[in-house]
């Protein structure tokens, strides 16, 4: 893990993500054994890239251990995490609250503040199905063809501050630089809207 933040401390980049190992991993174990193995692992890789000026973020999915929002916000609780942020997701974020079709819900109860960086998509509140069985992750889609309100997800995010990076989730989308920009222009439009303006070079 630090080879990759120096990899990316190299590459200019500004943030970094991580993401927790899958369920299987944490069978036999307790909630708070759960809990502290992962803030042990990851207690001085954060202090580490923050350190460097990188933020770094972990995603929570329904096939990872962070999979639910008690287990974000132990983890985000825990000894040495305050500087540990969260990638948001809003298939993810529905997903972990019941796939309501409300991402928002997750992103006020954990607070924008805690938000290290966004990975746009839309999404139906379903998960994809894996060949063997296993609990898959959330569906994405190209923005305006899901069920989220990502104009009002962008609003939450830019009133609460947010200022950071957001990257267009193209995962197993079928079109991916259709969904590009589709999620550019929703970014876009988000901007004029609530900053006046569009970024040099775009969103």
């Amino acid at each position: 893990m630090k080879g990759q933040i120096d990899l990316a401390k190299k590459l200019g980049c500004e943030a970094a993500g991580v993401w927790p190992p899958p369920l299987a991993a944490a069978k036999g174990l307790a909630e708070d054994e759960i809990i502290e193995r992962l803030a042990e692992a990851l207690r001085s890789i954060v202090h580490y890239a923050t350190d460097q000026g990188l933020i770094l973020a972990i995603e929570g999915e329904p096939p990872l251990v962070i999979n639910s929002p008690a287990r974000y916000k132990k983890l985000l609780a825990a000894r040495g995490m305050e500087r540990l942020r969260v990638i948001f997701d809003p298939s993810h974020f529905d997903l972990l609250t019941g796939g309501k079709l409300r991402p928002d819900i997750l992103l006020q109860e954990l607070g924008v503040s805690r938000v290290g960086y966004v990975q746009l998509t839309d999404g139906d509140g379903t998960l994809r199905k894996r060949p063997d069985g296993a609990v898959g992750t959330s569906k994405h889609l190209p923005a305006g063809e899901g069920k989220y309100d990502l104009a009002g997800l962008l609003e939450i995010l830019y009133k609460g501050s947010f200022r950071g990076w957001i990257q267009i989730d193209t995962w197993e989308t079928e079109d991916p630089f259709r969904a590009s920009r589709l999620g550019r222009q929703v970014v876009q439009a988000a901007l004029r809207k609530l900053a006046g303006d569009v970024p040099p070079g775009g969103a």
